[in-house]
């Protein structure tokens, strides 16, 4: 089988057969004439040679050796220790492989009851975050910012008055806050607010408890840019009222069919339907499963997916209200004549047939980014396959608060920019690059007093904050969290801070406590009261030691469809939009970049796209009859207009991609990266 790397290889174009041509494309044709290819291979070797030793300088660093070696330590020997990372409010279980007390490798937990010892990318190059130097804050010049690296000099506190930035201490931070505390105490918080990362840490609940306890009037608003609270709203329309989270298993699934969604890609689940999904793919032991994907552009799952059809996103609820149709005209007669007419139609006719012959052995998925009524319309169409208690299954949703919050940060933008917060805590994230442009949240930062921001880096919200105070990395702190399948986590440090930084844990309990605690005495402490009376020295030992929690977890609900939720959908009719009417952007989460928080990580930026094989850029892509409407190339510049905003792109023309459909990563474009 032949593969072809571009359409322009595939067409064999004049320019692709030059390129093919000339081993170096840009300066093939300004080889010196006048000396031998011998001679020409000399004179670079020696140039190669030369600037090596040339850059062979070696700053002077000393390592000090143990005093007393630990017991049964053997230098150079890998040590494997379990722990969690925490992304969008998901504990992702991991195994990392340490050396000499440096962690080096990240793999997935085997142990945990999710089962797998893979990892998806975002875990694997975390590894390259931690040793990053650009984690040491920086120092104000003119007009940029100038990289103060200095290893002596460990303080990566930075306080900004105007145009003055100073170096600070944990212990001037702490004389700070103590002042700005005691004006909270009067009012009760009322001019103070917390905006937090997502999380599922029973550890930041309770602390954040305790703090909302000792001011009430304080702020609280949690916002993730990839977070969408449109599934849980689905679902609690689905189920009277429960904010519950589906889990999938597909070791039990013969047919998957995906609206949207991608189960084995960008979903916190990922590496377990992986598992699960190959389980099935072995011939010699029986049936396969099918798979299918109705998606605008490609997924990892619509790439392995034994039947797709591009569709524009803006039609998959007109889609899915048509298969669900489908499926009760079956379910009430089983000869009951489907159309057969375009491709759209045969497609879903198909799925239609499939899923009534696996009834109880089939999964349904739409993308969260979708409406709550098309996940209303999923689950009502699970349960009538009788999916539910089989293939997959329902447990509490862990960030359901999310679905009581939609005004909370126009509401927080409001009271920041009337002055009415004066004190603002932002514990991670990056809202000054990544939060909507709608908000302006930059704007809104202007007018506060004192805004502190924990963070990795100083990137773009720690810049215009007048407090930037350096976060833990997640192998440099305790904390826990829910895994996709609800089991409780634990996070164990592999190393020290190696920039002083401290996690959300231990900067709430400087607000909370009056002698503040350890990320260790907090997590301890949360997970005795979880356990309760089964919580001991040595149940402790061994949570930490195999990465999870085997009591503690999140239950599995057992949910009924709501009384009026299929005479509601009964009447729900979406319109199938033609795609010569409009053109639609659909934006996604970058591929290695997630929400751009990974931005400064050379291993992912280099990592190539698994469709377009691009790195370190973003582009437009297109389908290549949307490119021959448009008259556009491959590569060529085009400016994209949605209501007042435009963006310049370089065009990927991909074979795939739903007509009218551009799709654009999310990710990129950072200025303090």
């Amino acid at each position: 089988m032949k593969y072809w790397r571009s359409l322009d290889e595939l067409e064999n174009t004049p320019e692709f057969q030059d390129f093919l041509h000339r081993e170096f494309p840009q300066a093939a044709s300004e080889f010196p004439t006048d000396l031998s290819r011998r001679r020409w291979l000399q004179l670079m070797g020696a140039s190669l040679a030369l600037s090596s030793v040339a850059g062979c300088r070696w700053e002077d660093e000393k390592i000090a050796p143990f005093v007393q070696r630990p017991e049964g330590y053997v230098p150079g020997k890998p040590v494997k220790f379990m722990t969690m990372m925490e992304r969008s409010g998901y504990a992702y279980p991991v195994s990392a492989t340490s050396m000499d007390g440096r962690p080096i490798k990240l793999d997935g937990n085997p142990h945990h009851p999710i089962g797998t010892s893979g990892s998806d990318v975002y875990v694997q190059g975390t590894v390259l975050n931690l040793y990053d130097p650009d984690r040491i804050a920086r120092e104000a010049a003119t007009g940029r910012q100038k990289r103060i690296y200095d290893p002596t000099d460990l303080s990566t506190l930075r306080n900004r008055n105007g145009a003055q930035t100073t170096a600070k201490t944990w212990g001037d931070f702490e004389s700070f806050l103590g002042s700005v505390k005691e004006s909270w105490s009067g009012n009760q918080g009322m001019t103070a607010a917390v905006l937090a990362e997502v999380s599922s840490s029973p550890s930041r609940l309770r602390l954040k408890q305790a703090l909302m306890a000792k001011y009430p009037k304080l702020a609280w608003v949690e916002y993730e840019p990839l977070v969408d609270t449109n599934e849980m709203l689905g679902l609690e329309a689905a189920f009277g009222g429960e904010l519950v989270r589906p889990v999938y298993d597909f070791a039990k699934a013969e047919c998957i069919v995906c609206f949207d969604a991608d189960l084995l890609g960008q979903h916190p689940g990922a590496m377990m339907h992986s598992k699960g999904w190959a389980a099935k793919r072995a011939p010699e032991q029986g049936a396969m499963n099918r798979v299918y994907a109705v998606e605008s552009q490609f997924t990892v799952t619509g790439t392995i997916a034994d039947h797709r059809l591009p569709v524009l996103s803006s039609n998959v609820p007109a889609v899915v209200k048509k298969l669900s149709d489908l499926v009760a005209a079956l379910k009430a007669n089983e000869k009951a004549e489907l159309p057969v007419g375009d491709a759209t139609e045969k497609m879903l006719s198909a799925m239609a047939k499939d899923l009534v012959a696996h009834q109880g052995t089939s999964i349904i998925a739409v993308g969260r980014q979708h409406a709550p009524v098309v996940h209303q319309a999923v689950a009502g169409l699970n349960d009538l396959l009788g999916n539910r208690g089989t293939t997959m299954q329902y447990v509490q949703e862990p960030l359901g608060y999310l679905a009581k919050q939609d005004d909370a940060i126009p509401a927080l933008m409001t009271a920041m920019r009337t002055g009415t917060v004066r004190d603002l805590i932002i514990l991670g994230g990056n809202p000054v690059y990544n939060m909507s442009a709608d908000v302006d949240f930059a704007g809104a930062l202007k007018a506060v007093v004192n805004s502190i921001h924990l963070s990795d880096y100083e990137d773009e919200t720690s810049l215009v904050c007048s407090w930037h105070l350096p976060k833990a990395h997640s192998l440099e702190a305790w904390g826990d969290g829910y895994s996709y399948d609800g089991t409780l986590c634990v996070q164990q440090p592999l190393i020290a801070p190696l920039h002083q930084g401290k996690s959300d844990l231990e900067l709430l309990s400087m607000l909370v406590d009056d002698s503040p605690l350890s990320g260790f005495e907090i997590v301890k402490a949360t997970f005795s009261q979880t356990l309760g009376a089964g919580m001991d020295e040595g149940v402790w030992r061994q949570t930490v030691h195999q990465g999870f929690a085997t009591e503690g977890g999140i239950e599995t609900v057992s949910v009924t469809v709501a009384g009026g939720s299929s005479e509601a959908l009964a009447s729900w009719s979406p319109e199938m939009i033609s795609g010569d009417e409009q053109y639609e952007i659909v934006f996604t989460a970058a591929e290695h970049l997630y929400d751009g928080r990974y931005g400064n990580n050379g291993w992912l930026q280099e990592t190539p796209s698994f469709i377009t094989k691009l790195t370190w850029d973003n582009t437009a892509i297109l389908s290549p009859k949307t490119a021959r409407e448009l008259g556009v190339k491959d590569g060529q510049m085009i400016e994209l207009t949605l209501r007042d905003r435009t963006i310049t792109l370089p065009v990927s023309i991909v074979p795939g991609q739903a007509t009218h459909s551009i799709g654009v990563a999310l990710g990129y474009g950072r200025t303090a990266a």
